[in-house]
């Protein structure tokens, strides 16, 4: 498979991925599509970013998960971009959080 045939698989990956409107659906089709190793990762990426953005250090959260050091960096630099969409999820998914647990 050439680049451009990867890019184009992505590509419609993604495209797949936006159609879907409902979180179990999406949920049951990454349960499919990856092994539970892959979504693990998918997981730890995420917490890592979650960390991060609740104000630990990038040694705290290296420490935290058992990952290299580089890994957690990546993550960091990502995060000093204020109009990454990685800021806006992460955003979205407090003020989802604060509106299902008002009292936390």
């Amino acid at each position: 498979m050439g680049k451009n045939d990867v890019r184009n698989y992505y590509n419609e990956l993604v495209e797949a991925i936006a159609s879907v409107d409902d979180p179990e659906k999406l949920a049951r089709f990454f349960d499919e599509l990856f092994t539970p190793a892959e979504r693990a990762r998918f997981a730890l990426r995420w917490e890592l970013m979650v960390l991060l953005a609740h104000g630990y250090t990038q040694r705290e959260v290296a420490d935290r998960l058992g990952v290299s050091l580089c890994k957690v960096t990546r993550g960091a630099k990502i995060l000093k971009n204020p109009s990454s969409v990685t800021w806006e999820l992460l955003e979205r998914m407090e003020e989802a959080h604060a509106k299902k647990n008002p009292a936390q």
